[in-house]
């Protein structure tokens, strides 16, 4: 099930399996030990375009937001004997990204701007001077780091257990 969740100013885009819609933890859930199944390459490949074309749908419809996604941590990224810094699925979601919003039409923010909460924003550029954002979409912007700072209480949710731990 895909889901834009709006604001105002920007949108982040999530889905998971719909039968589990009611389940709290549905952005973390994977496998077949969490799901009772699993999805095969060729169907996360299909969901992430799907995500892709959501984001950027949202983005000729309000083309002075900003719209992003967070890979969400799961038990996989916090392996004592492999932890990762980042979660697995922002490495994937980025890598689609870079290839499906490409410039001069979008700019993604830095990868390592929200690198710790695995965020990632994308816009659509606006501004004859390609690298500099329009006065909307800098109020809008804005509006994105109020909303961010006012939910700072999420942040260590959002982080894997290796980048967690710098900052308890």
């Amino acid at each position: 099930m895909l889901e834009p969740h709006c604001a105002q100013g920007f949108a982040v885009v999530k889905f998971y399996p719909k039968l589990i819609k009611s389940n709290p933890a549905r952005f973390q859930l994977r496998g077949i030990s969490e799901l009772g199944f699993e999805f095969g390459v060729k169907s996360v490949k299909i969901i992430l375009v799907e995500c892709a074309l959501l984001m950027r749908d949202y983005l000729e419809e309000n083309p002075d937001n900003f719209v992003g996604y967070i890979g969400q941590t799961d038990r996989r990224d916090n392996k004592v004997s492999k932890p990762r810094e980042t979660a697995q699925r922002a490495d994937i979601y980025n890598l689609y990204t870079n290839s499906m919003f490409l410039y001069p039409k979008y700019k993604l923010s830095s990868k390592k701007m929200f690198l710790e909460v695995n965020l990632r924003l994308i816009r659509k550029v606006r501004s004859k001077q390609e690298n500099r954002i329009t006065k909307i979409q800098k109020s809008n912007y804005n509006s994105f780091l109020y909303f961010f700072e006012s939910n700072k209480d999420k942040y260590l949710e959002l982080m894997t257990k290796k980048t967690r731990s710098q900052y308890e």
